[in-house]
């Protein structure tokens, strides 16, 4: 933390964001100061390979409590997220966070395919809809391989919209124990150590891309957290260190002049 000496005047650091992913980012930015960043789009329940693929044919009306809810299934059934990011060439930083990755992806006849997310089976008719689809699990050969196939092109179109030097990636690890040294359950019946282990693999893949990250260890949970208690969210102290990387970051790659 920076001292009161050196301290950034917030109210002239509105830092324009694009979040894709989840709720490691987007917890980040809703708990920092609130001068400290401008949330331009949030993009969430979007596995990185529905991009491109258009599945709205395969699935029922999308009748959801939210419209917010209804609004990230659509976004990902169309596959549009590029689209979405052509429009954001203004953005300080891109944040995005891999979480949504451990629900695996469901792929239909005509090759769409739709994340395999809590709101998408919570859509009436969906059930009888994914007897038809095959699902494809997080870790396993294939999910690794095809998604490695796509962050590859991803990065590379960010890259060609001069949007690759704005993109950070938020990977602290899943927490093993909660702010009181309770043990988090298992997650879709794997643990915890699984989902680190896996996610540091994709991880990898992008380190190889030349994707800056920011990894943090030693993490725990907060079980009176906003959303409920899960190993990726996190304790307050958590967010603030994000927070200071976003913001390092963002002044790097965007030189101060505003």
């Amino acid at each position: 933390m920076q001292d009161s000496a050196e301290a950034v005047d917030l109210s002239k650091e509105a830092w324009r964001v694009f979040v894709y992913g989840g709720c490691v980012s987007r917890d980040t930015v809703a708990f920092a100061d609130p001068q400290a960043y401008s949330l331009v789009k949030y993009v969430a329940r979007n596995s990185l390979l529905s991009v491109g693929t258009d599945a709205r044919i395969q699935l029922p009306e999308l009748v959801l409590p939210s419209a917010f809810q209804k609004k990230m299934v659509d976004l990902d059934a169309s596959g549009e997220l590029l689209q979405e990011l052509r429009k954001m060439r203004g953005v300080d930083v891109i944040l995005w966070d891999l979480n949504i990755e451990r629900s695996g992806v469901w792929q239909f006849d005509d090759g769409s395919i739709a994340t395999n997310s809590a709101e998408l089976r919570r859509v009436e008719g969906m059930g009888s809809v994914l007897e038809n689809a095959r699902f494809i699990a997080f870790g396993s050969e294939e999910h690794y391989s095809r998604w490695c196939t796509a962050a590859t092109m991803f990065v590379a179109i960010l890259n060609e919209l001069e949007l690759k030097e704005r993109l950070l990636v938020l990977a602290p690890e899943w927490a093993a124990k909660d702010i009181q040294g309770a043990k988090n359950k298992r997650v879709a019946g794997e643990s915890i150590e699984f989902y680190n282990h896996v996610f540091s693999t994709y991880l990898a893949h992008l380190e190889n891309l030349g994707v800056a990250i920011v990894r943090l260890a030693d993490t725990v949970s907060d079980p009176d957290h906003k959303w409920g208690s899960a190993p990726f969210h996190y304790e307050k102290g958590l967010y603030k260190r994000l927070d200071e990387e976003i913001r390092s970051f963002a002044r790097k790659k965007n030189p101060f002049d505003r």
